[in-house]
């Protein structure tokens, strides 16, 4: 199992806590209903965790061969 960098954690969570608290302003208002404008930004969310998620794949890619290619170059 891979290793899940701190900073994915700490968007994870601030992702989370946004959401909580726009679904507490919601229900203190009253509405109880989704509007277009709450499922464009679940989509726009979605679609920026993925991007999100393959920088950060990306990023540990490049970092596990720069560490290879150290080895090899130590080797």
């Amino acid at each position: 199992m891979t290793e899940v960098p701190f900073y994915w954690l700490w968007v994870c969570k601030r992702e989370i806590f946004e959401n909580v608290n726009a679904f507490l302003k919601r229900v203190e208002k009253g509405a109880d209903t989704l509007t277009q404008k709450d499922l464009d930004n679940e989509k726009n969310n979605i679609e920026e965790e993925e991007n999100q998620s393959k920088k950060i794949e990306t990023q540990n890619i490049s970092n596990k061969l720069q560490i290879e290619i150290s080895q090899i170059e130590n080797w």
